[in-house]
């Protein structure tokens, strides 16, 4: 005569078993198991329709898992996290946590994405990336400009890596170019020199895709005054009627030849020089002259 006991589980003899209790892939479905047991610690080798509840949590936000039996005893739990961080998994049969629960998750980052100007596991994707100015980057002509674009993942989560093919371009009358700190944080520097004051663009790409709602409007102001560059204009500057005032008009400009609308801090001085005319009569005979020109200052 054979005699079979059914046990009931025991939540404390439960155990879960896989790397989904300590580690997921943001983006990622992620799974573990569940091996009931009785009070014995015999594991359950048939059954369903156990009361299991699995929640993890980070800060405010809150996932559950979606347990399913897998008809032998044991329950497949599976969950998939939108956000990188520490997790605390509550794995409960009933009211009871099972053994060693609650779990510590640590979530990572998953693929990084090409849509905002963030990087173990995957490409950076540009329409999550994040760069450091909003509106209108603004510039000063022949002196280099820097901002920054973030590498992030699909759900913007920050990916501390770098080694990524992000490309800048602007238009023309710039130098630009883009540089991975490699400092552990997926910060890239861009450098941006404008020579041509006025309205510009520059856009920044993850193959081929536009960085953070690129391209970005960049305004580009004159420099400080140049004496080099100004220049001078007007009738004053070639004639002039004694007792009259002469005139003539000073145009202002940076290093880089762009006019400027706004005198800043120059100042200018003028120095005229007087050029005498002495005539010279020298007496030849015959009641001539023989008459010399000669200039002095």
């Amino acid at each position: 005569m054979k005699l079979r006991i059914k046990a009931a589980a025991s939540a404390t003899m439960t155990h879960a078993q896989g790397d989904g209790v300590r580690v997921a892939k943001v983006g990622k479905p992620t799974q573990f198991v569940l091996h009931p047991a009785d009070v014995y610690g015999n594991l359950l080798r048939s059954g369903e329709g156990l009361p299991f509840t699995c929640v993890m949590q980070c800060g405010d936000d809150e996932v559950s898992g979606n347990i399913v039996s897998n008809l032998d005893g044991t329950y497949t739990v599976s969950y998939e996290l939108a956000a990188a961080g520490q997790y605390l998994m509550h794995i409960k049969l009933g009211d009871t946590e099972i053994a060693s629960s609650p779990f510590t998750i640590i979530a990572q980052a998953g693929k990084t994405t090409s849509y905002f100007l963030s990087l173990t596991l995957g490409e950076p994707n540009a329409k999550r990336c994040t760069k450091s100015f909003d509106g209108v980057l603004t510039a000063v002509a022949g002196e280099t400009t820097t901002f920054t674009v973030q590498a992030r993942d699909q759900f913007g989560n920050v990916c501390a890596w770098g080694g990524h093919p992000f490309t800048i371009t602007a238009s023309a009358g710039a130098d630009v170019k883009i540089v991975d700190n490699d400092d552990g944080t997926g910060i890239y520097t861009c450098y941006y020199t404008g020579t041509v004051a006025g309205k510009h663009i520059i856009s920044v790409s993850l193959d081929d895709l536009p960085v953070g709602g690129a391209p970005f409007p960049v305004h580009v102001i004159p420099g400080e005054v140049c004496a080099g560059t100004c220049t001078a204009s007007g009738d004053g500057l070639v004639s002039a009627v004694s007792g009259i005032p002469a005139m003539f008009s000073i145009q202002t400009r940076d290093r880089c030849e762009n006019k400027r609308t706004e005198g800043g801090n120059a100042e200018f001085t003028v120095q005229v020089h007087v050029l005498v005319i002495k005539s010279l009569f020298t007496h030849v005979g015959c009641g001539s002259r023989n008459r010399q020109w000669g200039s002095c200052e």
